[in-house]
């Protein structure tokens, strides 16, 4: 039966938007319009005055549905609601059971961490991931480094280097088309390690590639060859020496002193010395994970260790690691290159790092950043493996959280309150409703901090009901 009151309500809203010149209708096809369609409207009002018409209105509603005992409205509002709450319940359900737990375990593990830095920032130590990049595997570049020169031919004797000019942010025209290629998949591919490179380096993705490209094809030979040794840092030069071979073939005006045999020879062979670091590069990153070799160098004067991306993403999963453990090779008097040794030199690996801590006293600065977005990276991977219920992809996601974090300012990242919530509603379960009732009851608790979550919860569901509704209306001017 319909109330009194509801019609009330109602007629006091379409008398509002109708003295504003509009009219409010029903999605056509909608639960909504289902509903709305299935109440009986009188003939005429002017029968009637306003509290009779309401009487009239309910009368004519009360049984209009013989064979089942009640009006049609109550018919249409049965049978809606048992479509549609339900799906309202399993939102609820999610909200509940995973997206509220996997909150909360992030924020508190995020929050524990940050809260605890001070002195790790102090120490200056810097990690560098070995990962193999997208456009390493991409089918048209790998064709490219397969169709190089045998491993045999790279010492560079013999080969004469031409004058190739150092490039500047000026000349975006020539760098755009060493980024661009016939294969579309390609190109999207180098796209994405420049700015991956562009972002690790804190640079400009112009003033990256024209950084390696006076790295390698401005350099001499045997500098060249140096300059591709060594870690991630190689292996950009590396995979950009072999965009520089297809680039300068297409404008060979960029090589000047040499006869155009003897540039089609240093074109060869840079294209093969970048092959062939890459795939020395390849070889070398795929041992190290058959083998589970974690630090793949330990640079003491830097305070620097190149990781094995792949095997450490592994590792992190166990909530007993953290980049500490592997910080305590730094101290000289520990060895523990491989997952194996770490867990063998677990309580001296602790102690070393606690040693150094305890030396650091000064020298505080911005780094504290830095580990906090190491921090909050981990702590998601760590998070998410704890879920079983939870079915993305752990390691996508933790790279997306550190694209976030990467364009977000210091001060904000090392507040895990502020940021938290975002990455679990927009980045691990982005686009899922469940999301709307945990940032519903985070409004709600800001507007109204004496309310309980219980509270906040009821107001969420009302305020997303109300939304989904609003969907199913359209005003239109009269």
């Amino acid at each position: 039966m319909i109330a009194k009151p509801l019609l009330q309500t109602a007629e006091n809203i379409a008398n509002n938007v109708d003295a504003s010149g509009y009219a409010i209708k029903t999605v056509p096809g909608t639960p909504v319009d289902i509903i709305a369609s299935s109440v009986m409207e009188l003939p005429s009002l002017e029968a009637y005055d306003e509290p009779e018409a309401m009487a009239a209105v309910v009368e004519m509603n009360k049984d209009s549905d013989a064979f089942n005992n009640c009006s049609q409205y109550e018919t249409a509002m049965k049978e809606q609601s048992e479509k549609y709450i339900p799906l309202f319940q399993g939102v609820l359900e999610r909200a509940h059971s995973l997206v509220l737990p996997v909150y909360r375990s992030y924020l508190e593990r995020a929050k524990n961490r940050i809260d605890a830095l001070g002195v790790h920032e102090l120490l200056n130590t810097d990690l560098q991931f070995q990962r193999i990049p997208a456009i390493v595997k991409d089918d048209s570049f790998s064709a490219m480094v397969e169709c190089a020169a045998p491993i045999t031919e790279y010492n560079g004797e013999g080969i004469s280097k031409p004058r190739i000019a150092e490039l500047t942010t000026e000349d975006t025209d020539f760098i755009n088309t060493i980024i661009s290629t016939a294969d579309r998949f390609t190109s999207v591919a180098i796209a994405q390690w420049i700015s991956d490179g562009s972002k690790r380096m804190g640079v400009t993705p112009v003033e990256f590639i024209a950084g390696l490209w006076n790295e390698t094809v401005a350099v001499g030979i045997t500098r060249l060859l140096e300059n591709l040794r060594g870690g991630p840092v190689g292996l950009d030069r590396s995979i950009a020496l072999v965009l520089f071979a297809n680039a300068l073939a297409g404008s060979m005006d960029r090589m000047d002193g040499v006869p155009l045999a003897a540039a089609n020879e240093y074109l060869s062979f840079i294209r093969g010395a970048g092959a062939n670091e890459i795939k020395r590069y390849l070889q070398s990153h795929n041992a190290s994970i058959k083998s589970g070799k974690i630090i793949e160098k330990v640079i003491p004067s830097t305070k620097t260790l190149i990781v094995n991306g792949d095997v450490y993403d592994d590792w992190i999963k166990d909530e007993r690691n953290s980049t500490d453990l592997l910080l305590g090779n730094l101290s000289g008097r520990v060895t523990a290159r491989h997952v194996a040794s770490v867990e063998e030199h677990r309580e001296q690996l602790e102690m070393e790092w606690n040693r150094s801590v305890r030396e650091a006293e000064s020298d505080f600065g911005g780094r504290k950043a830095k580990v906090a977005r190491q921090v909050l990276v981990d702590g998601i991977v760590q998070t998410l493996s704890g879920f079983e219920a939870y079915n993305g992809n752990a390691a996508e996601v933790a790279e997306k959280v550190n694209e976030y974090l990467m364009a977000l300012p210091a001060e904000k990242v090392t507040n895990p309150n502020d940021i938290c919530l975002d990455i679990i509603c927009n980045i691990c379960f982005k686009n899922d409703d469940a999301c709307k009732i945990l940032l519903g009851i985070n409004a709600e608790h800001e507007k109204d901090p004496s309310l309980s979550v219980n509270e906040c919860a009821t107001l969420a569901v009302i305020n997303m009901v109300t939304e989904w509704v609003l969907t199913q209306l359209a005003i239109e001017r009269k």
